[in-house]
This record gives C-alpha cells, sequence and structure tokens, in this order.
C-alpha cells in the first residue's frame, strides 16, 4: 500500500516515525526546496547532514531517498521528517523553484548572468569549488 501525506503515519514503524517527528519538530531540516513538481530535496541535519528527496503524485509518495546508511525498514527518520514538513507546509504545486529558475533565464541577457556568475565565483569558496569540479580547471 503506497504512502501518502495523509496516512504515512498507519505505515510507518512508530519508533522511526517518533524520531522523524522528533527532527521535524527540532528545526533539523534545512534548505528544503521544491525542484520540480512535486519533487522536494532536502538536507536534514542528523549524526551527518543527508540529503533526502521526496517525489510526489498529488498527495501520494512514489519514491523517497536520503543518503544516510540506514537499510532496517523501507523508509528512516531523515524522510519522515521531511514528510511532515512537506504536509504541514503550504506549497504551490504550480510555484516549484525549477520553474521560476527556467523562467529568470528567458529573461536575463548573457551578461547579466556573466556578471551574476562572477560575483558568486568571487565570494563563494562552495561555489568555485563546484565550477570547478564540474568545469574543471582552466588549461
Amino acid at each position: 500500500m503506497p504512502l501518502t501525506l495523509d496516512d504515512f503515519e498507519k505505515k510507518v514503524d512508530s519508533k522511526i516515525l517518533e524520531r522523524g517527528l522528533e527532527y521535524y519538530e527540532q528545526d533539523c531540516i534545512k534548505n528544503i526546496s521544491q525542484v520540480s513538481r512535486g519533487v522536494f530535496v532536502a538536507f536534514v541535519r542528523g549524526t551527518e547532514r543527508y540529503k533526502v528527496t521526496i517525489k510526489l503524485k498529488g498527495r501520494t509518495v512514489e519514491q523517497h531517498l536520503c543518503t544516510c546508511p540506514y537499510d532496517w525498514g523501507e523508509i528512516c527518520k531523515h524522510e519522515v521528517a521531511v514528510l511532515y514538513y512537506i504536509r504541514n507546509s503550504e506549497w504551490e504545486e504550480d510555484d516549484n523553484e525549477y520553474d521560476r529558475f527556467k523562467r529568470s533565464m528567458r529573461q536575463i541577457s548573457k551578461k547579466e548572468f556573466a556578471d551574476f556568475l562572477k560575483d558568486h565565483f568571487q565570494a563563494s569558496r562552495s561555489f568555485r569549488k563546484a565550477f570547478f569540479n564540474k568545469f574543471g580547471k582552466a588549461k
């Protein structure tokens, strides 16, 4: 039986549910965003920082993934925390970050984009690292 935002508590082990609720209530969910319609990505602070991806179709959970090493059951406490967050937040189904990104990209000039990249490259070490990891170093 599939998980839904409305009744996942009935289908998840009580201990995992309890720990997930604690993570949700302790504000361990960081940087959550709806990256495309029904697809949420969040980072959850636990023993380490774990990436959680939840894919919904309507209110039904089609896919849930976490980078934590938990392998004792179908769903981990980090995923449960994100399900609580999604259910208790007001998300606009049609307003996701990727769609907003695409609209913005159509409206800006190449110079504006190049200036943006330059500013972020200069200001952020993590951006520089990601840039060089993706595109390599100049020869």
